[in-house]
Order: C-alpha cells, then sequence, then structure tokens
C-alpha cells in the first residue's frame, strides 16, 4: 500500500466520522468519540477554557459540528488544482528562451505590457503554493485548514491553530502545528480576519434592516395620520414584508435580508401566510 493510499484511507475514513456526527441527535453527540476527541484533546484544552461559555459543552459541539462540515466541504477538492508542482508554475524558463531568441521575435515581444506580465508571472506564477515533486499534493488539507479556520474566526473571532492541529489530524496523521503554521501564514490570517469582520458586519447590517422593516409594515396609517387597527396576522405580515424585500433593486441585499428574515421567522415560530 502507498503512502497516498493509506491517506485516501485516513480521509474516507474521517470523512465517514464526521457524516455519522452529524446525523446524532445532540444528546449521543455529546457521547460521541468525534467530540471527545476534539474537546478533551491536550492541545485543544486552552481553547475550550478560555472563558465560561467555551467550557461548555454546548459550544464544543458546534466547533465539533464545523469541524465536521469543514471535511465534508473539501471531500471533492481536486489535490492536483490546489497543489501544482514547482516545475508546473516556473516562468523563468519562458523568459530565459525570449531573451535568447534574438531580433527575430515579433514587436509585441518587447512591449512593455508583455514584459511587465511575463515579470509578474516569473516573481509570483502561482496563487497557490507550490509543492515539490515528490511530496503529496494534499490541497484537500489546505482547503480544510483554510475553511474551519474562517469558520472558527466568524464564530470566536480568533483562529486557535491547536484546535486547527488536533481537528486537521482525523484526515492527516501527519500534520504538525508547524503545517498549520505554514498555511494560515501571517497574511493568511489577516485575509481570514478581515474576511469576517466584513461579513459581520454585512450581517448585523441586514438584520437591523429587516427588523426596521418588520417595524415599518406592522404600521398601517390611515390618511388623517392617526393608526388603525391592522387585522393581518403574524403571518401575513411576514409574507408582506418578504414581498417588499424581493422587490429590492440590489439582489445581494434582497436576498441576504430575506435569508436573515426567514431565519427569524423560524426561531419566533411566525409561518408565512400569503394572503388572498
Amino acid at each position: 500500500m502507498t503512502v497516498l493510499d493509506t491517506e485516501n484511507r485516513q480521509l474516507s475514513f474521517a470523512l465517514e466520522r464526521a457524516r455519522e456526527f452529524l446525523s446524532m441527535h445532540p444528546r449521543e453527540q455529546a457521547a460521541s468519540e468525534w467530540f471527545r476527541y476534539l474537546h478533551e484533546d491536550r492541545d485543544s484544552r486552552s481553547f475550550f477554557s478560555g472563558d465560561p461559555l467555551r467550557r461548555t459543552t454546548a459550544f464544543g459541539l458546534v466547533v465539533a459540528a464545523h469541524v465536521a462540515r469543514a471535511y465534508l466541504d473539501c471531500a471533492n477538492v481536486s489535490e492536483i488544482e490546489l497543489a501544482p508542482t514547482g516545475r508546473q508554475v516556473r516562468a523563468s524558463a519562458l523568459e530565459a528562451e525570449i531573451e535568447a531568441a534574438g531580433p527575430w521575435l515579433i514587436a509585441d515581444a518587447d512591449s512593455s505590457e508583455f514584459r511587465g506580465s511575463l515579470r509578474r508571472l516569473r516573481v509570483n506564477p502561482s496563487r497557490l503554493e507550490a509543492r515539490t515533486a515528490g511530496r503529496l499534493p494534499l490541497g484537500k488539507r489546505r482547503e480544510f485548514v483554510l475553511r474551519l479556520a474562517e469558520s472558527l474566526c466568524a464564530m470566536t473571532s480568533t483562529i486557535p491553530t491547536k484546535l486547527l492541529m488536533v481537528a486537521t489530524v482525523l484526515g492527516w496523521e501527519e500534520t504538525s502545528d508547524r503545517t498549520i503554521r505554514e498555511i494560515l501564514t501571517k497574511e493568511t490570517r489577516e485575509a481570514i480576519t478581515a474576511r469576517t469582520a466584513a461579513n459581520r458586519k454585512a450581517v448585523i447590517a441586514s438584520e437591523n434592516e429587516a427588523y426596521n422593516l418588520i417595524n415599518r409594515v406592522s404600521v398601517n396609517t390611515n390618511s388623517a395620520g392617526g393608526s388603525a387597527a391592522d387585522g393581518r396576522s403574524d403571518g401575513e405580515k411576514f409574507a408582506d414584508a418578504l414581498r417588499l424585500l424581493e422587490t429590492l433593486t440590489d439582489r445581494t441585499a434582497s436576498t441576504v435580508m430575506i435569508d436573515a428574515l426567514a431565519g427569524f421567522a423560524v426561531e419566533f415560530g411566525v409561518e408565512r401566510v400569503p394572503r388572498d
């Protein structure tokens, strides 16, 4: 059995366990090996003991679910696409051939636009980290770490490298703290933090818009400026609010606010009741 076969078997087992965990009732999840491993490993204890909320079982179950979903999300990621070899991304040879070609090349080869792009390609030829030809690509592992880091950052505003290492070992045994640091460079961590902060701000704004919209559609003002009784049910008001949101010119804002409003409706048990 090759090293790659061994890795694939371990990842397949981790994916199977992730699906099993997500299908369990919360009481079963709390007693599962998946949860206990993540919650009780010595390298992850500092994360879960940070404050009273993190010490709760409910918090630990949410984190364990994030880990499971990150595994399932990366299941179909292409290793080859995410981890090119050094030879695949080398561009300096092309530049050398052009320099040695002589005066017979077309004028476009000497244009500043072409030469500038070629220099950028030589310095930074790939948007992904290259690997050596003899090393396993492990693009799935990189994608898993990035996805889980972003979901944990959105949840806690932190990127816990020790917990990420513990979680990654489930699918890739040869993972160390150094591996996680190499994937989560300073620039990568800053980008993740910036994205999650922007997403959090957008969610807050959409929730405020949804609350304001609910308040507007729940009040029926008569022509004299006074208020009249509103005979609509909560379900009808909810349906009217959704109809208004669907008319927004900004489709992204419309989708986000409809989703937020629908979430609130589920939380408060309000069902959409369209009026005839």
